[in-house]
C-alpha cells in the first residue's frame, strides 16, 4: 500500500522515470544487496534519463524530419 502510494505521489510530480525505477525496485530482489545510496543513484539516473530521452523524442517530432529514402 505504501509503495504504490509513493509511486502515485511520483506521478503526480511528473516524476515518471524515477517511478518506473521505484517500480522495477521494488519488483526485483536482485536490489537488495545494494545500498540505499546505490538504489537511489539508479532511481536518479532512470529519472534523467527520461527526461532526456522525451527532449530528444521532442525536438525530432518538431523537426519533421523526412523518413523516406531518396531515390
Amino acid at each position: 500500500m505504501f509503495n504504490q502510494m509513493t509511486i502515485d505521489k511520483l506521478n503526480m510530480m511528473k516524476l515518471y522515470g524515477m517511478a518506473l525505477a521505484f517500480s522495477e525496485q521494488i519488483e526485483s530482489p536482485r536490489y537488495n544487496e545494494l545500498s540505499f545510496e546505490e538504489r537511489f543513484g539508479m532511481v536518479i539516473d532512470k529519472e534523467m534519463t527520461h527526461r532526456e530521452n522525451k527532449k530528444l523524442k521532442n525536438l525530432l517530432r518538431k523537426a519533421k524530419l523526412s523518413t523516406r529514402m531518396p531515390v
